[in-house]
């Protein structure tokens, strides 16, 4: 007695274990679901800054921008001195940012970065000095500046972007504006006048630490640290991810097939049932037995009862109608299908029909074969005893003969 109680006790039902192991697979899938977030979004900025640190060191003849905001290498020892807002100065290959804006925002003392070019045809017209007391007149010049050169035409020269202070602010009669520079640690300003639209953009704080994360990104190991290796352990997950789904689409199609019992474990950890699409879902609740349909309910919407509640109110309604008529449990999928998903549902239903019959089919067959070899295994004891009895007769011989063949 005491054994049978503790046989039933550690006995569990399928229900039992469908429901262990669907909370194990999603707290699985949560805590991949977290390490992926985690990773993803550090490994997107990471691979952005390394991606334009990586453009400025490389390139000295265009600064690309993004929303205005540009990165710059500072090329050489020129601005080491302390700079506004940074108590360290600039080393050379430093990355720094910064920010485009209108001619007429920059003030002396600013930090910008510019494209060491000076156009010839600037010097068509004189360029005065701006007094805040006495600012020239702006009458425009009556000269032709048809030939000056634009940004691009600087750029597809790759002249050197230099990172240094504005010193003194020019202007012609047109209003355009001109900007003497220097480096903080040279002893003279620089000997180019520097017109508007080749100021790249004004600097952007940007504290040591990020210019060395900068300047770590440009480097071959830094790229493999903070690029490469993160961005594999996310493909390598991907790829476990899609091998997972690819295996659990396997194991999907054998429990459709009934070549695995949908309990098994393995079917039970992969989530076969949940991720099962509905139409199929509708021909697996339909072909299996009556004894076994609260147990394939569980398999196939117990996890979403919880997070998709009204999904599972409208397949509890169907399986409702199941019990009253298999038609009208049917009837109510397609009636809410549209387009191919209601093709889908005709289609398994169809099938689900098929499936039923032939199981009818193969399950009478068997009862015809039992019932065949229970009279054959009847007439071969009355033949065994026959010979006991006497010696064997042509009459027993030919039966005996005929059972063998059978």
């Amino acid at each position: 007695m005491e054994q049978t109680l503790a046989k039933k006790k550690s006995k569990k039902t399928i229900s039992s274990k469908i429901n262990d192991k669907q909370k194990k697979h999603w707290n699985m899938y949560s805590i991949l679901g977290l390490i992926s977030d985690i990773l993803i979004y550090p490994v997107i900025i990471v691979s952005l800054f390394s991606t334009f640190s990586m453009i400025a060191s490389k390139t000295q003849g265009k600064v690309q921008k993004i929303f205005g905001y540009g990165i710059v290498k500072v090329l050489s020892g020129s601005m080491i001195k302390v700079g506004e807002g940074d108590a360290t100065g600039f080393n050379v290959n430093d990355c720094v940012f910064v920010k485009e804006k209108d001619a007429n925002e920059y003030r002396v003392n600013d930090v910008v970065a510019f494209y060491r070019y000076v156009d010839q045809a600037d010097s068509k017209a004189p360029i005065f000095v701006i007094d805040a007391t006495n600012p020239p007149p702006i009458t425009g010049t009556g000269v032709d500046f048809g030939d000056r050169k634009t940004v691009a035409d600087v750029v597809e020269l790759k002249v050197l972007v230099i990172f240094h202070q504005i010193k003194e602010i020019r202007m012609n009669a047109d209003g355009t504006r001109f900007f003497e520079t220097k480096g903080t640690s040279n002893s003279g300003a620089d000997s180019e006048i520097i017109r508007e639209d080749f100021i790249v953009g004004k600097y952007v704080f940007t504290p040591k630490w990020a210019r060395d994360v900068f300047q770590f990104c440009t480097t071959p190991v830094g790229m493999i640290t903070l690029v490469v290796v993160p961005l594999t352990v996310l493909i390598t997950m991907q790829l476990l991810s899609l091998l997972e789904q690819v295996s659990a689409l396997v194991l999907e199609k054998k429990v459709l097939t009934k070549k695995i019992a949908y309990y098994a474990e393995e079917c039970i950890e992969s989530n076969v049932g949940t991720d099962m699409r509905l139409f199929d879902k509708a021909f697996f609740y339909d072909i299996m037995p009556k004894k076994q349909k609260a147990d394939v309910e569980k398999f196939l919407w117990g996890a979403i009862k919880s997070n998709k509640l009204e999904q599972y109110e409208f397949a509890k309604e169907t399986m409702e109608l199941y019990a009253i008529n298999p038609d009208a449990f049917w009837n109510h999928w397609i009636n809410h299908s549209i387009g191919i998903n209601k093709r889908r549902f005709i289609k398994a239903r169809a099938h689900s029909a098929e499936v039923i019959y032939n199981e009818k089919l193969a399950y009478k067959k068997r009862l015809i074969e039992n019932q065949i070899n229970g009279v054959l295994d009847d007439v071969e004891e009355y033949v065994v005893e026959a010979e006991q009895k006497k010696p064997q007769s042509n009459f027993v011989k030919k039966v005996r003969g005929w059972i063998r063949k059978m």
